[in-house]
């Protein structure tokens, strides 16, 4: 059995970057072997805030995880060597943008309607550690559903590339570079950034 609590968010005061919260929290069993496999259930809630209004999402879905067998190099301490497949399906909901709203960025406030429907999603994650200071990340998602839901569209992707070197024992320069949608809004960007983090429980 497994419980794993993740929470994190962007900010650019300029809004030409993501501006949003999340929180998520999984539930589930593992079994281990060539391929590890788990299942469970995840529940999450993003917020946003555009043209003056509320946006917001929670999800509440059944959680199923392959994890593959090791590449390119050896498992080092804090690393996720073995590729990760999650699917979610289940409900969704919460104020979102209506269908046909007008596209974010107008001065006119968009309009938003409270809904919930069902969506499937699909995340691969993939973390190696070349060396015990620089560590490479990939990350890739999408989902849909039957009628629009994100962001006025029945369909959204987005993916990530980082590089991190680990400065200290609690801090890493970041290197990072997003392209795609996310969750609430599903607004579009695509563009690099740099900084750094702090990182626990390495």
């Amino acid at each position: 059995m497994f419980t794993k609590i993740r929470a994190d968010g962007d900010f650019d005061a300029r809004g030409n970057y993501f501006n949003r919260g999340e929180a998520k929290v999984d539930l589930g069993a593992n079994n281990k072997g060539a391929v590890w496999v788990s299942g469970g259930l995840t529940t999450g809630y993003a917020f946003t805030r555009v043209g003056g209004r509320n946006l917001d999402e929670w999800t509440t879905a059944g959680k199923f995880q392959l994890h593959l067998p090791q590449l390119l190099f050896r498992s080092r301490p804090g690393s996720q060597s073995r590729p990760i497949l999650s699917f979610e399906g289940g409900a969704a909901g919460g104020n979102k943008l209506a269908a046909g709203a007008p596209v974010l960025g107008d001065p006119t406030r968009p309009a938003t309607e409270n809904t919930t429907k069902f969506v499937t999603k699909g995340t691969f994650t993939y973390s190696v550690r070349p060396s015990s200071r620089l560590t490479v990340d990939v990350w890739a998602s999408g989902g849909a559903a039957a009628s629009e839901f994100f962001g006025g569209r029945r369909y959204f992707s987005n993916v990530r590339a980082q590089a991190r070197i680990n400065l200290t024992k609690d801090y890493d320069f970041v290197a990072r570079y997003d392209c795609g949608r996310r969750n609430p809004d599903y607004r579009k960007f695509c563009g690099w950034q740099t900084g750094f983090v702090l990182v626990t429980g390495r």
